[in-house]
């Protein structure tokens, strides 16, 4: 019954979400903006497929999803609420890690005549340009030094409810074995190596748990595209958040 909700809530949320990225991208809008609307139709996207695995033998790979979409909706949140040094660095330092990548490869002795001389000095140029757009480094290892909880308590502060943060503390962080390719994303694997059959209360992976996750993440962007932008759902996502509710203590 709760996975339901979730799953009702999640499409309702995709629906809504679709709307407000309409109402942006048909006005006259910034490259900012469309970078927010893109994250949005990401973030929905990624939740389709989290759905997807969850009710197929892959809820592992799922678990790893819901990480991404995590990250996805805040990342745009916290682009929503910061300024255009925050964006630029989002946007350009993609290229400066490109650049960094590149110089390892080129200096490997097997490699280093792939490319031609013209072709590396256009790959460090755009990196060094991306370098002073962003104001990040190769020695960067992201394009902020916030955390994504950080990240996340950020634009919580501007929006007013904790779902991010929330979501960054708990669902997020619990998924990182998954991601990262840890023992504990293995463990159901392992246990069918070994033909043993798990009973469900024994599986690490809450699929409600995750399912609740996603739909949140989905609460979160869209409250957050709806504050800022000022799309006119403010009711539709009022109307969710209390049957929300009412669902969960059912």
């Amino acid at each position: 019954m709760a996975d339901d909700l979730f799953i009702g809530t999640s499409r309702e949320l995709q629906n809504i979400i679709s709307r407000q990225l309409s109402f942006l991208t048909t006005r006259s809008h910034s490259y900012k903006t469309l970078v927010i609307a893109a994250l949005g139709i990401r973030a929905s996207r990624l939740c389709k497929a989290l759905f997807i695995l969850t009710t197929s033998s892959l809820r592992e790979e799922a678990n790893a999803l819901l990480r991404i979409l995590i990250e996805v909706v805040v990342n745009g949140a916290y682009l929503m609420v910061t300024g255009e040094k925050e964006f630029n660095a989002f946007v350009a330092f993609p290229v400066v890690a490109l650049g960094k990548s590149h110089r390892a490869y080129v200096a490997h002795e097997k490699v280093h005549s792939t490319f031609t001389e013209d072709f590396n000095q256009l790959v460090a140029s755009n990196s060094a340009e991306a370098e002073l757009m962003s104001g990040r480094t190769p020695k960067d290892s992201s394009w902020t030094s916030e955390s994504v909880y950080k990240r996340a308590v950020a634009a919580d502060a501007i929006f007013q409810h904790d779902i991010f943060a929330d979501l960054a503390a708990t669902a997020y962080a619990g998924a990182h074995d998954y991601v990262h390719g840890n023992f504990p994303g293995v463990l159901e694997i392992i246990s069918g190596l070994q033909g043993e059959v798990l009973k469900p209360e024994n599986v690490q992976i809450d699929e409600s748990a995750m399912h609740s996750a996603a739909a949140m993440a989905l609460l979160g962007y869209a409250l957050s595209l709806d504050a800022h932008f000022q799309t006119g759902c403010t009711e539709e996502l009022q109307r969710i958040i209390l049957s929300f509710a009412k669902g969960e203590t059912q």
